[in-house]
């Protein structure tokens, strides 16, 4: 019997289904930032990942979705990242600041796959965006450092953290579509920092000392 708390391994069927995932998207990743996404084919990702174009879509509804998907694994490294951060009491400020570092991070290794992926988040198709909002959960992740903030008297206690991660997660995917047309980093950074301090005025107490606003 199974106790409680314990965890079974997948059965074998489970897990070939979630190596085949992992390969369309490793393949599909691959492909887009050698290729390109536009001259790229959902054919040309089944032949690379190897399975029919059938399986594919037994996976994946379109080809974006592929993107989608990749972006959740990508948020499963990015917050433990975070949550590590908390649990080190780094201030709200910076952390919020070390995950668009992040993310530019990935733009640089990723390339059009993360572009891809900021467009799926502001998808004008309110189904697309919210698929992709449920998959690549920032605002989500930011809201809860903005929570973490307000808990350790760094941010005002009436703000509101949902609305506060929205704006932020907004911001970080603009940005990153932005510098990925300009290929400008210099630029993006500045104008990344500009942007949060402008956010934080309005999200850090007064009493607080601009000074601070990067500390740990």
């Amino acid at each position: 019997m199974l106790q409680c708390g314990a965890f079974s391994r997948p059965s074998l069927r489970e897990r070939k289904k979630l190596q085949t995932r992992a390969a369309i998207i490793n393949r599909a990743v691959e492909l887009f930032n050698t290729k390109g996404f536009y001259q790229t084919s959902i054919d040309d990702i089944a032949d690379a990942a190897d399975v029919s174009r059938g399986t594919f879509f037994n996976y994946f509804g379109y080809k974006e979705a592929v993107i989608v998907e990749f972006g959740r694994d990508l948020m499963v490294n990015l917050t433990a990242q975070v949550e590590e951060q908390l649990r080190e009491h780094v201030s709200a400020e910076r952390i919020l600041y070390r995950i668009w570092l992040e993310v530019r991070s990935l733009l640089e290794e990723y390339g059009e796959a993360v572009v891809v992926l900021s467009h799926e988040l502001l998808n004008p198709e309110v189904e697309r965006a919210s698929r992709a909002t449920q998959a690549f959960t920032l605002a989500e992740l930011i809201g809860s450092v903005a929570k973490a903030g307000q808990q350790n008297g760094r941010f005002r206690s009436n703000l509101d953290t949902a609305q506060f991660g929205q704006l932020v997660a907004n911001l970080i995917v603009v940005s990153v579509a932005t510098q990925y047309r300009t290929n400008d980093m210099e630029a993006a950074d500045a104008y990344m920092r500009q942007s949060l301090n402008v956010i934080f005025h309005g999200a850090i107490p007064r009493e607080m000392a601009c000074g601070e606003m990067w500390a740990n």
